[in-house]
């Protein structure tokens, strides 16, 4: 597993900022990654993201030192099994 710039940086004190991703476009979670960014949520529960873009998604966005977040639709063992098998490494899930 590699490791959660997010946790590294909250635990030293300092700020880690990220910005909200509801449409499953690879390209702009890969500009969005590669600017800085600490963090991405990907909006999975107001936003209209298959798995298999999902699963691009967080491949694009641990390419960066940004750690990928997704917010599921509804909070069950099967979308939490999906989002766990699109490549969410089970820390950072949340429900809206």
């Amino acid at each position: 597993m590699t490791p959660n710039h997010v946790k590294q940086r909250l635990r030293a004190g300092k700020p880690a900022f990220g910005s909200l991703l509801n449409f499953g476009d690879p390209l702009v979670a890969e500009m969005m990654a590669s600017v800085g960014f600490d963090w991405l949520l990907v909006d999975t529960e107001h936003g209209p993201i298959d798995l298999a873009a999902l699963a691009t998604m967080f491949a694009t966005i641990t390419r960066y030192p940004c750690a990928p977040f997704v917010r599921v639709h509804a909070l069950s063992e099967e979308n939490v099994k999906r989002v766990l098998d699109a490549g969410e490494d089970g820390g950072d899930l949340g429900v809206g």
